[in-house]
């Protein structure tokens, strides 16, 4: 249902100096059609960018950047959109969101890997979640079936659908080991 904060997440999964990372955005005002679109976007640029000059230290910023640069479709102009680079204690499922997530995996950039999931953390199909978000939409605009074919043309990437549900839970499972260790650092240091 459209509200005033149409809270998404993207978390991109990475590999950088042989160390696993994991970067959380919070989406303040993003939904439907949209998640493919600006998921699509972030997999294009992550395709190209240049890993091996990638430090550790840049990739959350790297990739807030890439999302937070938007195209207005009314006056075709791009504009800054405010998002945020959340802690890993922000796992999928205590986020604050009421749209879900998407979760790319970018590790094997011959092999990247998506999944989107619901606000309760289930897997489904990138066309599944457009449609689910087509139907729940309460500001009286719903897609017709042709523009609906459009926006799985145009948006859909062949990385979508190839997370599960385990890929899910352990995500958030590494997000809550890795959270820990970052108290217990701060506390030691």
């Amino acid at each position: 249902m459209v509200k005033i904060g149409e809270r998404f997440q993207f978390y991109v999964i990475s590999k950088i100096e042989d160390k696993d990372n994991v970067t959380a955005i919070h989406d303040q005002w993003c939904y439907g059609e949209t998640c493919l679109k600006y998921a699509k976007k972030l997999i294009n640029v992550l395709r190209d960018t240049d890993w091996e000059n990638m430090q550790m230290e840049y990739i959350n910023e790297y990739i807030k950047s890439i999302l937070s640069v938007r195209w207005h479709s009314g006056n075709h102009k791009y504009f800054h959109h405010r998002i945020h680079i959340e802690s890993m204690g922000y796992t999928p499922r205590d986020a604050d969101t009421n749209h879900g997530c998407v979760i790319i995996d970018i590790r094997n950039l011959k092999n990247i890997k998506t999944g989107f999931y619901t606000t309760d953390g289930k897997f489904v199909t990138a066309e599944d979640f457009v449609g689910r978000e087509n139907e729940d939409r309460s500001d009286g605009y719903k897609m017709k079936p042709d523009e609906f074919k459009e926006v799985m043309k145009t948006y859909y990437d062949k990385s979508f659908d190839k997370l599960t549900q385990k890929d899910y839970e352990n995500l958030c499972n590494y997000m809550d080991k890795l959270a820990k260790e970052q108290v217990v650092e701060r506390l030691e240091g």
